[in-house]
This record gives structure tokens, sequence and C-alpha cells, in this order.
């Protein structure tokens, strides 16, 4: 048996290059393992939308850390943004465009039904990562952000980093717990791979906050 450490660079490594995962689903007869793995979440037979209904300490602190960096009227994705509980909160801090998705169609119809939910300034839609970013612009939003279990849950096979660098104008502010979850990858250089500069990381317990800036070159 590999040692812990060693098992956890193979995993980082596989999932950080993709072409290595993309053969290895093949390997496994797996056919586009990314929408199957996702769906999972597609309801709550196993995970439940009241675990994610309220803001805690962590999400707390991103939200803060947000609104010291971006401007009011800079646009916003929260990626896999569940019942929005981050969006809100920007939202009732006077934020104006805010964007959002996830898989969870019991949380994104709780996000709707959420008072202080405004369609004026918050879009979401009930969809995959790999479908939302399929008919957006290049530049589509100033910034992107999310705070637990969420790239970490996305399949390598879908490059995720590649379409924020295509989509994102400014920068992100991610908190990735980077050794753990399904698909721990080196988050860092995916960040430099990608055309994003880090500016400031944040231990937030087993979390890293990785604010990043987009290279101008």
């Amino acid at each position: 048996m590999l040692p812990y450490r060693l098992t956890l660079l193979i995993r980082k490594s596989v999932n950080t290059f993709r072409p290595t995962a993309a053969l290895l689903a093949k390997f496994q007869g797996v056919s586009e393992p990314g929408r199957a793995y996702a769906m999972q979440w597609a309801d709550e037979s196993v995970h439940k939308t009241a675990s994610y209904a309220e803001l805690d300490a962590g999400n707390r602190m991103l939200a803060e850390y947000i609104a010291s960096t971006a401007t009011k009227t800079e646009s916003i994705l929260d990626i896999c943004c569940n019942q929005g509980r981050l969006l809100l909160d920007l939202r009732r801090r006077g934020f104006t465009d805010l964007y959002g998705f996830d898989i969870m169609g019991p949380a994104i119809e709780a996000f709707q039904r959420n008072p202080d939910y405004d369609p004026r300034h918050i879009h979401v839609q009930h969809c995959l990562a790999q479908d939302y970013f399929r008919d957006k612009p290049e530049g589509a939003f100033d910034w992107a952000i999310t705070h637990g279990a969420t790239i970490e849950l996305i399949h390598p096979e879908f490059d995720i980093f590649s379409e924020l660098a295509r989509t994102v104008r400014k920068g992100m502010v991610l908190v990735l717990k980077e050794d753990g979850f399904r698909y721990p990858r080196f988050y860092r250089l995916l960040h430099r791979m990608n055309g994003f500069e880090i500016v400031k990381t944040i231990q937030i317990e087993d979390s890293a906050l990785i604010h990043s800036v987009k290279r101008s070159d």
C-alpha cells in the first residue's frame, strides 16, 4: 500500500494534467465521468439542501473579503452556488450584478423562493458546469468565487480552469480544500497555467482562500 502523501501526489497529478484523467476514465469504461458523478447532486437523495442554507464562518469571511475586493457594480459568478447564500449576502451588501449555477434542482428552487432573491440583480441557472459555460461569451464576468466542495468535485474531464480563464476578466477568489474531496489538484499551478497570478492566500481551517488576478500578457 502506497504512503498517503505519495498517493495524494499521484491523484493530484492525474487530476491536474487532464489527458491522464481522460485516459484513466476510458480504461475504466466510464462514458462522460464528469456528468455521471455530478448527477448524484441533482436531487436530495444523497445531499440535503438544508446543509447549505446558512452562512458559516468561512462563508462570512469570504463574503467580507469579496466586498473589500470587488466594486458593487462588477459582475460576480458563484461557481456551484447551491441555495445562493453567498450571492444573497452580497446582494444585501449592495452588489448589483450577480450570477450562479448549480446542478441541485431543489437548491435552486429554494434560492428562487427566498424573499431576498432579486431576479433583477441575481441570475441563476439549474445546470452542470459543463452546460453553464457552453454559451457564455469571453469576458462574461469580472470575478469568479466559490466556497466549499465545488471545483474539488468537478471531474477533470471538464476543464473548469480553462473556462474560467476564458470567461473571467479581472480575477477569482476561490476557497479550496487543496488536498481533499474527490478530485484534488495542484490548484495554484492551475491558476498560473491559465493566466491568473495569485496575489494573496489565506488559510481557513483545512482550506485555502486563493485570490488571483488575470494577467494582462
